[in-house]
């Protein structure tokens, strides 16, 4: 549950302020911390939802203001206890669930509700099994049931699997042509967001005074969902400014494949989508 609450609360915070967590630096630290906690005998550590989606709101910008969110709850503990155990329950309460039913993504549920209805389905599914059963299960159902969709758009070996090919011969000095294949999808977006960033970094893009331009072509790959689209919307606020970043989708061809391009409800007239 520490692990899973801690996921989620990365993947809030991505959502929140457009940047990519490291699962794995992420559990090797909160590994490393549950055992001090352990053994000191205090209870395990976890990343917090509510916590996170505030700090966010705050307009935290860098990792340290989580440390400095500690420092002023260690100070509190110390200082202010006794006060705090006079505050109704009530309270508490009200707090928590109204900085939770901020956590809610209503634009994204209006979105899957008119683009793709069983996703949408998905997430009340999933929101039903965590309130009225268990939160752990409630996930396992839902990743489980996503899992099981996935397979039916593509059950070979390169079902779960992203490749980004440079075109030479379509590269000219400052500019710059990728040729994606495989699966956008919550499997594969932070190793699809990896490869643009590595080859940005690779070639040193809008390192000079002008920025360069990097076209992706998106028409060869095979599945799409929401949050591959989200990925996309990630790396043009990343690289804004700073390069020409163009990703080029065949509607027709993709129509099939993510309904969301369809009805045009994430990219949006502004994203500077082709």
């Amino acid at each position: 549950m520490a692990v899973l609450e801690t996921l989620i609360s990365a993947r809030i915070a991505d959502n929140m302020t457009g940047t990519r967590h490291r699962a794995s630096d992420e559990t090797r630290g909160l590994g490393f911390a549950n055992m001090l906690s352990g053994a000191l005998g205090n209870m395990p550590c976890t990343g917090v939802l509510i916590r996170t989606s505030v700090n966010c709101q705050s307009g935290a910008t860098h990792k340290a203001s989580q440390f400095i969110n500690a420092l002023w709850v260690l100070a509190m503990i110390l200082v202010l206890l006794p006060a705090f155990s006079w505050i109704p329950m009530s309270v508490i309460a009200s707090i928590l669930i109204t900085s939770s039913c901020r956590l809610i993504p209503k634009r994204f549920i209006a979105q899957t509700f008119v683009a793709d209805k069983f996703e949408c389905a998905l997430i009340f599914i999933t929101w039903a099994g965590c309130v009225f059963i268990d939160g752990a299960l409630g996930l396992i159902i839902g990743c489980s049931i996503a899992l099981v969709r996935e397979t039916q758009f593509k059950c070979d070996e390169n079902a779960w699997n992203i490749e980004c090919e440079e075109v030479a011969s379509l590269a000219s000095p400052g500019r710059y042509y990728l040729v994606v294949r495989g699966t956008l999808n919550y499997l594969t977006c932070v190793e699809f967001e990896d490869h643009i960033s590595g080859h940005i970094e690779k070639h040193e893009l809008g390192a000079g005074d002008h920025p360069d331009e990097l076209t992706v072509q998106l028409c060869a790959l095979d599945v799409v969902d929401f949050d591959g689209l989200a990925s996309i919307r990630t790396l043009r606020k990343r690289y804004d400014g700073k390069v020409n970043l163009s990703f080029v989708a065949d509607a027709e061809t993709l129509t099939g494949r993510c309904n969301a391009i369809k009805n045009q409800l994430v990219f949006g007239a502004d994203s500077k989508v082709d």
